[in-house]
């Protein structure tokens, strides 16, 4: 490729289409987490100037657009290739329809003010933004400095643009040099329309009716493929609450089959991974009512931290947490108070309400299950500080109210030996079939796993001795059962570092056993592949065909970047192990990873000290 030169080569790309509420910041939210992005500019029709010209004037025909530069060509067009005709963070029916900035609007901020004022850079240590002075001096080694007046250089990039032109073909779709308005009704709108299909989308059509003129929404196909999604709670430092859905096509997930060799300790790219190196976990949503950006939970004024998360239905439902005070000094972080608000998002629409029910009492991080289509939610917290009577409730979805539940016998236990009532406990859980399974790992309780079992009518609590020697699980957080039939069962948990398989059997008198626990000998896998990343958490989710996902998250503080005064928040890492498993009869139990991932991003919020995976779902 002839120009431009190595040290001036096109890195932005355009963005048409854009809805309203698109932003500059949205865009950059965009690409952000898995992009090293400089700029983002959004033009809108209202913004148009006299001294601009008439290629500006075409490019304005579909009412908005926007525009990104990266920091190298390469990234540039990593993004062009994995992220054009995907769906955008958000929105349900808008698509990301890219091509190269031939004509040099994303660049144009390093010296225009009306493209500056328009524009956003990202934030800084302190959760500030950066101004267009700024980066310039961050990128100074790789920006192109421009020293000419505005006159001369508007003309020298005009020039260029031409050149620029003839060595990047356009590779952005037909339709989009085409003012919708102007060509609504017109015959040649349907040819238009299937040269569009066959270029971006082979497999499948879209109509007139599926779009929408002035913002151009694409409809694309009415059958979705399934995705992982993946849920985190991200507490900045200026108590600012934001939860990111970060999904993953299942059918891309399944193809990989890279492994980890325990003899070398690497990690080898299998040929699917190798051909298509550019599979990332997107962002799909966000919820973060702060941010003056398209938010899916924009209206929601106070958004609560540490809510418990769980799946119902086509819905992905939260409940409980703690709900950000604004703090005496706005330097400080301020106190938390607890809620009992309830909230959920559907993924097929991209929506995030707030319910008009709500528990009884408030549920600081509590857990969250769902079970006969029931929500069952307990604060994971003894009774006594902020936490009232009950600690254990349900919403019954049929009557739609809340009704009370007993306490686990062990939080008065708790609050005897606990000088200082707070968030002490470490429970352990799992769902098996109708059963509701807890304990807590302090010392102080000293307590066997504790049995709630939906269906007894007696609504009390029962002690489960029959498993793990009478003693509580062994395991923190959340073990994933999956029932092969009424009596038998699959459990995968984590301890230790070590992902166990357990193969669990129910028994007619109520009480549950366990003839096989598998462990897959995946503690030097997981340390290697995690690295110096810390402050981990994990969830499990069934993927179907026998299959298990065990999403393990890490974060790390950006340290290299503090000595430039770059924004330090934390990068994070995803490890996704695929485990598959056999039932084979009532004693054998068949089980192996065949699958490894790692995915490195950035997240979403500014100045973050919190990054917790809190659910995986199959949507």
């Amino acid at each position: 490729m002839p120009f431009p030169p190595d040290d001036d080569e096109i890195r932005s790309i355009r963005i048409q289409g854009l809805a309203p509420l698109m932003s500059a910041k949205y865009l950059f939210q965009c690409f952000y987490d898995n992009a090293e992005v400089l700029a983002a500019t959004v033009l809108r029709v209202n913004n148009l100037m006299g001294d601009w010209d008439s290629d500006t004037v075409r490019y304005m025909e579909v009412e908005q657009c926007g525009f990104v530069e990266f920091a190298s060509h390469g990234i540039a067009q990593s993004v062009l290739t994995s992220y054009n005709g995907e769906l955008m963070p958000n929105y349900d029916d808008i698509r990301y329809c890219l091509s190269w900035d031939t004509q040099g609007f994303g660049t144009r901020w390093r010296f225009d003010r009306a493209y500056q004022d328009r524009s956003f850079f990202g934030y800084n240590w302190s959760a500030h933004e950066y101004d267009a002075k700024a980066v310039i001096k961050l990128y100074k080694d790789s920006i192109p400095l421009i020293d000419l007046d505005k006159d001369s250089t508007y003309g020298v990039a005009k020039k260029r643009a031409s050149e620029i032109e003839a060595a990047y073909p356009n590779t952005r779709l037909k339709l989009i040099d085409i003012s919708l308005t102007q060509y609504a009704g017109h015959r040649e709108l349907s040819s238009i329309i299937h040269q569009w299909n066959q270029e971006l989308y082979p497999m499948g059509n879209i109509g007139i009716s599926d779009l929408h003129f002035n913002c151009m929404y694409y409809g694309y196909s009415k059958t979705k493929e399934k995705e992982l999604y993946l849920c985190f709670n991200e507490i900045s430092q200026i108590n600012k609450v934001c939860y990111v859905f970060r999904t993953i096509k299942l059918s891309e997930l399944l193809e990989c089959f890279c492994e980890f060799n325990i003899g070398t300790r690497t990690l080898t790219k299998c040929n699917y991974c190798t051909a298509k190196p550019e599979h990332q976990l997107r962002q799909r949503a966000w919820i973060f009512p702060w941010e003056d950006a398209a938010s899916c939970g924009g209206e929601e004024a106070k958004l609560p931290a540490y809510m418990g998360c769980c799946s119902s239905g086509s819905s992905i439902f939260f409940a409980g947490g703690m709900v950000p005070l604004p703090p005496p000094d706005p330097k400080t972080i301020g106190d938390y108070a607890p809620s009992g608000a309830v909230y959920s998002f559907t993924p097929k629409c991209t929506r995030w309400q707030r319910h008009d029910w709500s528990f009884k009492k408030e549920k600081p991080n509590p857990l969250l299950f769902e079970v006969n289509g029931n929500l069952y939610c307990l604060a994971r917290q003894p009774i006594g500080g902020l936490i009232k009577h009950p600690t254990f409730e349900v919403y019954n979805s049929r009557s739609g109210e809340c009704e009370a539940l007993p306490d686990p016998p062990f939080y008065k236990l708790e609050r005897e030996h606990s000088l200082f009532p707070g968030p002490r406990l470490k429970l352990s859980c799992t769902i098996v079939g109708t059963k509701i399974l807890i304990s807590s790992r302090l010392e102080s309780s000293n307590s066997p796993i504790m049995c709630f079992d939906v269906n007894d009518k007696e609504n009390k609590w029962r002690e489960m001795t029959s498993l793990f020697g009478g003693k509580g699980f062994p395991f923190d957080g959340r073990a994933l059962v999956l029932d092969v039939n009424d009596n038998t069962h699959v459990m995968f948990s984590f301890r230790e570092c070590e992902i166990y398989v357990s193969l669990l059997h129910s028994l007619d008198e109520g009480s549950i056993c366990i003839s096989e626990d598998n462990r897959l000998h995946g503690w030097f896998m997981l340390q290697d592949l995690m690295g110096d990343f810390d402050e981990q958490s994990y969830t499990f989710v069934d993927l179907g065909d026998q299959k298990v996902g065990f999403i393990l998250c890490g974060n790390r503080l950006s340290a290299e970047k503090w000595d430039n005064d770059m924004d330090p928040c934390r990068k994070a890492r995803a490890l996704i192990v695929v485990i598959h498993y056999k039932v084979v009869d009532s004693t054998c139990l068949i089980n192996d990873i065949v699958a490894c991932r790692t995915f490195d991003y950035n997240c979403h919020s500014p100045s973050i000290y919190g990054n917790k995976l809190v659910g995986s779902f199959v949507a």
